[in-house]
């Protein structure tokens, strides 16, 4: 009689609950967009199943593709041995944290177009596959599900986009460059470590190079490159970019 009713009263605490979870999230989700390793701490399980262990590389490397994202580095090379989670962190994880920022720029933020490039198809579309994965997964739809959604006509593995106007196109060495361009390009390990003592491969794969960086950018000015790759060969593309570029490059090993 003099006391709330038991329904009233859970109701209070069933709303109390929901909104201290809900600042845990804002607070949880704000640290994740702040930190490209956090972000890749917390999702790792839905990209690979061993465990995560965090290291100085991967911190670095971490440290260097989000320079990329707040506009401070143009140009990224990135020499990582196998093994090392330098794809899952680069082009897997990173595109869905640019995604995920709400700070928005050229390079930050869900409108962002990304053109992401391996030696071969398969590479590329299981990258592609990899990093959608990601975005659909529970994981990211619990914090960013409201920032964006997929586009239902343009969902694919070779290339999705989303109701912000981003997107992520696959291509590989060999593949038609017509047509397509982003405001991020990402090479991720454009050679065969069984053909790279091939001449004739290597130059196959420096021409894609040299013609997907100099006329595949969005915008020269304010697009940004990014390569990651194993050192393989003292002329494969890193040592292109090494003896050819006039770019200021910066480089990570």
């Amino acid at each position: 009689m003099f006391g709330e009713a038991p329904s009233t009263l859970r109701e209070r605490k069933e709303r109390l609950a929901a909104a201290m979870a809900e600042k845990r999230k804002r607070v949880e989700r704000a640290a994740l967009e702040g930190s490209l390793s956090e972000f890749v701490a917390a999702s790792w399980s839905v990209m690979d199943s061993s465990s995560y262990l965090a290291n100085w590389a991967s911190d670095a490397l971490c440290d260097h593709l989000t320079a990329v994202t707040r506009g401070h580095v143009k140009r990224l090379l990135i020499n990582f041995p196998p093994r090392c989670g330098k794809s899952s962190i680069a082009s897997i994880a990173w595109p869905a944290w640019v995604w995920a920022q709400s700070e928005r720029s050229f390079l930050s933020g869900p409108q962002v177009r990304f053109l992401c490039g391996s030696y071969n198809h398969a590479l590329s579309l299981k990258l592609s596959n990899s990093s959608r994965r990601l975005l659909t997964s529970p994981f990211y739809q619990n914090y960013w599900g409201d920032r964006f959604m997929m586009m239902g006509d343009q969902n694919s593995k070779h290339q999705y986009d989303n109701t912000e106007g981003g997107s992520r196109i696959a291509t590989s060495v060999g593949g038609s460059l017509i047509g397509i361009g982003g405001d991020v390009i990402c090479v991720d390990d454009p050679h065969n470590t069984e053909e790279v003592e091939s001449e004739a491969s290597r130059e196959t794969v420096l021409n894609w190079w040299r013609e997907l960086s100099s006329t595949r950018l969005n915008d020269p000015k304010q697009s940004a490159i990014v390569v990651v790759m194993q050192r393989l060969h003292t002329q494969d593309v890193t040592g292109a970019i090494l003896d050819e570029s006039h770019e200021d490059w910066t480089h990570l090993m």
